[in-house]
């Protein structure tokens, strides 16, 4: 059963034709990696999906919800959760409270969120810390943690609206060889425990391989290939576009 079915999917900027009829599909509890070289239309298509772009034309459909047209709040709400490649939190609140305040969003309590926002959800936001690993950093400012715990707390929001599809922007970008194989563990590790599908793009084949249970490849905006892992490795147009002849693993730079 598909959680997420692109149909058609088009958007352009000017003259430029970011993303091109684009058609795929991601299954109920499906992990898939979208690759492609800089400029390919991945960020294009995850912010169509997401909400933050509307579609020229194409639907994206979201367990049987049409999300095209949909901004990213409703999005959101219906159980799409969202990280970018570039952590988005609030540095001067504190860890927890970045969590309280997206639960307190998705319970749709935002007007008592100046009056309570401190216990308001506080043992829900911290069982969520507790399994990203970042309950004794609860009442630390954003500010103070580390790149890598950061994204840690990135993929805690983003399980605050108990999502059934996540939207993973690079989820290992600006962190070492180390953290990058220990958060995609705990990413799967959650993604198997509450049967959430994932959507994600990264630029370190080692992570895309070794994670992803299919392998979308986008080229100037058009799905060229996909396939498991192996099929997509061996495939002669992809390693010629993107790859490059005799790469097998390893982190492709923009």
């Amino acid at each position: 059963m598909s959680v997420l079915a692109v149909r058609g999917l088009s958007k352009s900027f000017g003259g430029v034709q970011a993303v091109r009829e684009l058609d795929f599909d991601v299954a109920e509890g499906e992990v898939v990696a979208m690759i492609g070289p800089n400029g390919a239309g991945k960020t294009t298509c995850f912010n169509m999906i997401g909400g933050q772009l509307r579609p020229d034309a194409g639907s994206i459909v979201f367990r049987e919800r049409q999300l095209a047209g949909l901004g990213a709040p409703a999005i959101w709400r219906l159980g799409v959760g969202r990280t970018f490649q570039l952590t988005q939190t609030f540095a001067s609140m504190t860890v927890r409270e970045n969590v309280q305040a997206a639960l307190i969003s998705h319970r749709g309590r935002t007007r008592s969120v100046f009056a309570r926002a401190k216990t308001l959800f506080a043992a829900q936001a911290d069982a969520l810390l507790a399994r990203v690993g970042l309950v004794d950093h609860a009442e630390l400012a954003c500010a103070s943690l580390a790149y890598g715990d950061l994204k840690r707390l990135e993929l805690a929001v983003a399980l605050a609206n108990a999502p059934r599809l996540l939207l993973l922007d690079e989820p290992t970008a600006g962190i070492s060889a180390n953290e990058r194989q220990g958060l995609m563990v705990l990413i799967a590790e959650v993604v198997s425990e509450r049967r959430i599908s994932v959507l994600f793009t990264e630029h370190d084949m080692d992570v895309v391989f070794g994670h992803a249970a299919r392998v979308l490849v986008l080229h100037r905006g058009r799905l060229v290939a996909e396939g498991d892992p192996d099929t997509v490795r061996a495939d002669a147009r992809v390693r010629e576009i993107y790859l490059g002849s005799g790469v097998v693993g390893g982190r492709a730079e923009d």
